[in-house]
């Protein structure tokens, strides 16, 4: 049996809660796959809790509009949508103007945060703390 190659991966930290998506490339695969992440997520994750997500797209940033469109069905086709906390660790892209005016948009009750460059663990620290940017 051939097993198909992920384009991105799920690690759930069970001493923290933190669920991490590491996107491998930034092809339209990994975008299905990580969807597919979300969506196991979502549908073990109670909604009165705060889920606290890193995506690290250090490897490739996600093809933008399909992320965007994919992204919008998911989250429509959920009654409720817990209160999201996110952290976002990337390379030299444009990627932070373009994703901060799309989640704005949604409208959905979440914090983030987009750390150019940046560290695992300062991604972790600010997931774990109290601060808004």
């Amino acid at each position: 049996m051939v097993q198909a190659e992920l384009h991105c991966i799920h690690q759930h930290y069970l001493t923290n809660g933190i669920h991490k998506l590491i996107a491998k490339d930034g092809g339209k695969q990994a975008v299905d796959d990580a969807l597919v992440h979300l969506t196991h997520i979502l549908d073990s994750h109670p909604v009165e809790e705060t889920l606290l997500l890193l995506i690290d797209a250090r490897a490739g940033v996600p093809h933008l509009p399909y992320f965007f469109s994919e992204l919008r069905n998911l989250y429509g086709q959920r009654e409720q949508l817990p209160p999201i906390r996110a952290v976002y660790i990337y390379e030299e892209s444009v990627v932070l103007s373009a994703l901060q005016i799309f989640f704005n948009a949604l409208r959905i009750n979440a914090s983030r945060r987009f750390i150019k460059g940046g560290t695992e663990i300062e991604a972790q620290n600010w997931l774990l703390s109290d601060a808004t940017e």
